[in-house]
């Protein structure tokens, strides 16, 4: 037996070898696919950790059959000539590793380079030669689309690049970054890969002719910008722009601070130059950090190596004909907080340091600096360890902070601020407090440099507005302050990569009442600056008419005024109420408009907005009013002269913002539960003839799940056990004949609700003359039975009434349908029904227990 086993051995191995004279072995065309493809080194590097092998290439033999580049198992014979059919496949294999997408035509001119079963050397040669044509112009797919356009748009451009200091950049990381991409790596090594090929991207496009926000940005020198922190401004004398920002890693370091640079050190200020805001030269390290602590004023920490410069700012100073540069200088553990300052003769320095301050005997950390249009000066900063932000003056020669400190925002944890001035309003707009991790931004205004500063919230919109798009603020350029064209300007920081930390560029939009709106541009010029979409005005529509939404919004685009489309998201409101649409204008692929839309009856007589402080949309509102204010204890209206108000016998209420639905007035009782529900009451004096339409508004801002309602009109009750949670609703009625000349209108606790106990509330009521005429259109609704059949057929079944209830657990309140009354809610009885249970599971969910 042992005989016949060793020659069937022995044949199978002639059988395998008989070929190998001829034709390639499985071990050289795999020689070839790794050489030719480079796929060699990725398969080697960092993945296989079970390889034992001690030869390179045979531990990639491993490696390309566990990963399917060879598919042939644990059977690789690599001394046996390889069929034609394993050849494709390995290739096949290797392309799909690589994501390179391969097309069937490509595939088809591999299968028909060779001929007969096994592929002889010069197929081999011939096979190769097309590989490399079909890895070169086939496109990478790694799924994500904006990713894959990145990584061909290199591979495709990086031999062409003029720039050899750019084109070796490029090349560095783009090897490095597909290498993690492609690779089955952990997450934080495939977001690493990506960071690499988005600045061999940068490096490839250092030239350009519009700013791309987020995006990497290279000087000429092909390093990548330490712009970090800094301030960008137009030297009259030069007429060139100059960027300034912490520099760690720049494209030319000097040679005593090369080391800390390798390390990725603060090294000093870099100065870059352009005439276009496109393109930057590299200029200088205009301000170096010092290696020693000689002839230093201040030891503990100014300028050395190895301590603190950040958010560096330069400005020009005409008396004397000086640059000056301010910067915050602390030492590791932000401890010293202090603003130094430095001075030169030219904009590319070299700056001598003179010293550092504390302004106004404040610490100082984050820093800015402003000069208004006379030249005066200020620095703004994060004091009292970030808690506050405050400004003190500068000197004439703004080298020293002269006067006391003026506090800006107090107690509200800000920091990297930054301000400019458009027209007689100064802006700030600062940061949150969380260390590298992008936040909110917020700005306030003021009527002066010192204050005081109002704060009116994030002036980001759309996504990512919330983080700042990623970024953080840090300069304010003013491109003409005349028309209001002014650049945000926001570090993206990368903490474990501080000197690849990029830039977000965005135009600020300066609305017409001095408000101000950043949104994301994915591309822009410095011509499109002013681009805006103009907000609509105010739509007024009788309740009862059909509400046409315009077709298209105005916008100003460089310069002119036009018209542009919008298409509306959201319902087109049918009810009372004051409705806020959104609308996508075409050609503003980020930007939104808003139209406030104020559905009201006709005839109005009285518009209370129940619990608000302000009059804003009482001021909307069409037609004679006997109200002069939004809401008022019960008296005579001082303008108008009609007795209105409400008449409760507390008068705590709720104060709304900007819409009806949103202020409330309610019934607080400071006695205790048993004190809840007497209600609260509005009386208005009207004419005595005539009939009345009556809207109440019922919106709970606190969303309780156990508030229930009855609503009154007269002492009529008009709604019945109404639980306010997660509705917005508005009452009607109709033919309503005032009593001695009174309307009143209550909302009470509903006392049959067992599990109600909160007070009753009121958002609005509004009181107009009943002409009869009201038709609302309700949205149309495909019916597969004609209403007529339906309702014959119900009618039939009358005797039998309710067919099923639903209840709501805990209570005697039920929601049923019957053919005379239709769908409504309604106390429970027990009789005549199928009772299914609502069980509430969570906020706005319920569970039926049929």
């Amino acid at each position: 037996m042992k005989k016949i086993l060793t020659i069937f051995i022995l044949l199978v191995t002639l059988a395998l070898t008989a070929q190998a004279a001829d034709y390639v072995t499985r071990a050289e065309f795999l020689q070839n696919v790794l050489k030719e493809i480079d796929v060699n080194d990725r398969i080697y590097a960092e993945v296989f950790d079970d390889v034992t092998y001690k030869d390179k290439f045979a531990d990639s033999v491993q490696a390309a059959v566990e990963t399917g580049i060879i598919n042939k198992g644990n059977l690789f014979f690599p001394n046996v000539s390889i069929k034609k059919d394993d050849a494709l496949k390995m290739i096949e294999n290797a392309f799909s590793y690589l994501k390179c997408d391969a097309s069937a035509e490509d595939m088809r001119s591999l299968n028909a380079a060779v001929a007969g079963e096994y592929v002889t050397e010069k197929e081999c040669q011939a096979l190769m030669t097309l590989v490399d044509e079909i890895y070169k112009k086939s496109p990478i797919k790694t799924g994500d689309g904006a990713l894959d356009e990145k990584i061909n748009f290199v591979r495709d451009n990086i031999e062409n690049c003029e720039n050899e200091k750019a084109k070796n950049t490029a090349k560095e990381y783009f090897d490095i970054g597909l290498k993690k991409v492609i690779q089955n790596n952990s997450e934080a090594e495939v977001e690493r890969g990506i960071e690499e090929i988005n600045l061999a991207y940068g490096a490839l496009n250092c030239k350009r002719d519009s700013i791309i926000p987020g995006s990497y940005i290279f000087d000429d020198n092909g390093g990548l910008i330490q712009g970090h922190g800094g301030n960008v401004f137009f030297d009259e004398k030069s007429g060139k722009y100059y960027w300034y920002g912490e520099a760690r890693q720049t494209s030319d370091p000097p040679e005593h601070l090369k080391k800390y640079a390798d390390w990725g050190w603060r090294i000093g200020v870099a100065c870059y130059s352009s005439t276009d805001l496109y393109n930057w030269e590299y200029e200088s390290l205009a301000l170096e950090m010092l290696e020693s602590y000689d002839g230093m004023k201040f030891p503990e920490s100014d300028i050395k190596v190895g301590e603190v410069i950040e958010r560096p700012k330069v400005m020009y100073n005409k008396k004397t004909d000086k640059y000056v540069m301010w910067m915050h200088i602390d030492n590791g553990w932000y401890g010293y907080s202090r603003a130094g300052v430095a001075v030169s003769d030219s904009p590319t320095g070299p700056f001598d340091y003179i010293t550092s301050y504390r302004p106004g005997d404040k610490m100082s950390r984050d820093m800015t600096v402003f000069q208004d249009n006379d030249g005066t000066a200020y620095i703004y900063f994060s004091t009292d360890e970030n808690g506050c932000l405050a400004t003190v003056k500068l000197s004439e020669d703004y080298l020293e902070p002269v006067g006391e400190a003026h506090y800006c925002i107090w107690w509200k944890w800000r920091e990297a601020p930054t301000v400019f001035r458009y027209k007689d309003t100064y802006y700030m707009i600062t940061s949150g407090c969380t260390g590298w991790a992008a936040n909110e931004a917020d700005y306030a205004t003021a009527p002066s440099p010192t204050g005081p500063w109002t704060q009116h919230g994030n002036p980001c919109v759309g996504e990512g507005a919330n983080k700042t798009f990623g970024g953080q603020s840090y300069w304010v350029m003013t491109i003409d302050q005349e028309k209001g064209r002014f650049i945000f300007m926001a570090d993206i920081w990368r903490p474990s990569r501080h000197s690849e930390s990029s830039f977000i560029w965005l135009p600020i939009q300066m609305q017409p009442d001095g408000s101000i709106k950043i949104e994301w541009v994915d591309e822009w010029a410095i011509e499109d600056m002013g681009n805006m979409l103009i907000e609509p005005e105010d739509m007024y529509v009788n309740y009862g008419d059909e509400v046409k939404l315009p077709e298209k919004v105005k916008a100003i685009v460089r310069g002119e005024e036009s018209e542009v489309p919008v298409l509306w998201e959201g319902e087109i409101p049918q009810r009372i109420g004051h409705y806020e649409m959104t609308g996508k204008a075409e050609g503003f692929a980020n930007s939104f408009v808003t139209l406030d839309i104020f559905v009201m009856p006709r005839d109005i007589c009285y518009f209370a907005d129940c619990g608000a402080d302000n009059t804003n949309e009482l001021e909307k509102i069409q037609g004679s009013l006997y109200n002069s204010v939004s809401d008022m204890e019960y008296g005579v209206d001082e303008k108008t002269g009609k007795k209105w108000g409400y008449v409760s016998d507390n008068e705590k209420g709720h104060s709304g913002s900007n819409n009806m639905f949103n202020s409330v007035r309610y019934d607080y009782s400071e006695g205790g539960e048993e004190n809840t529900g007497k209600g609260v009451t509005y009386s208005f004096e009207v004419e005595d003839a005539g009939e009345y339409a009556v809207y109440v508004g019922v919106k709970d801002p606190w969303n309780e799940q156990n508030r229930y309602i009855d609503i009154m009109v007269n002492g009529d009750i008009i709604v019945d056990a109404h639980n306010t949670h997660n509705t917005l609703e508005v009452f009607e009625k109709y033919d309503v004949k005032p009593v001695d000349g009174v309307i009143t209108v209550s909302s009470i606790r509903d006392e049959k609700s067992l599990e109600s106990h909160l007070d009753p509330i009121v958002s609005f009521i509004i009181i107009a003359k009943d002409n009869g005429e009201i038709v609302v259109r309700e949205p149309e609704k495909k019916e597969d039975t004609p209403l007529e059949e339906k309702t014959e057929a119900v009618t039939e079944k009358a005797e039998e009434a309710v067919y099923r209830v639903l209840k709501l657990k805990g209570t005697v309140l039920a929601l049923s349908y019957d053919a005379q009354n239709g769908l409504q809610m309604k106390s429970y009885n027990g009789t005549n029904t199928q009772k299914w249970d609502l069980e509430y599971t969570l906020s706005g969910s319920y569970m039926i227990n049929a």
